[in-house]
């Protein structure tokens, strides 16, 4: 006779859980509607314990804020032209091409969107 045991989950290393769990705030993002993203959903979609999402950022808006700061890294890293205005005009338009590709379209709004809702973003002063 055999039994089924639970499946359990593979700890995943620091890097492979931020990994999981920014492409599951995009994928999340990219659906049509993308208004469930909830820490459990992101959870579930990254295959990971909400607790280590809690744990890591602490809230959703964190999580959030570290999704784009990361996109923008990856997608417009700063260059050095020589010059300040060089290296601001050349950051600027790599961050507006990558607003401009599909991805970019369906994820920056809404990340913005949720950013800008939510009452733990800090405001200035």
């Amino acid at each position: 006779m055999t039994s089924k045991q639970p499946a359990q989950r593979l700890r995943k290393s620091p890097e492979q859980l931020r990994s999981a769990v920014h492409q599951a705030v995009i994928d999340l993002l990219s659906d049509p509607g993308g208004a469930d993203l909830t820490i459990p959903a992101v959870a579930q979609r990254a295959g990971v314990n909400h607790t280590s999402i809690y744990r890591r950022w602490g809230s959703r808006e964190a999580l959030l804020a570290e999704v784009v700061v990361t996109r923008l890294e990856r997608d417009s890293p700063l260059a050095d032209t020589g010059t300040l205005r060089g290296d601001l005009r050349a950051w600027a338009e790599a961050g507006a091409a990558s607003v401009r590709t599909p991805e970019g379209r369906t994820a920056h709004p809404l990340l913005v969107d949720r950013l800008l809702g939510s009452p733990e973003t800090p405001r200035p002063a």
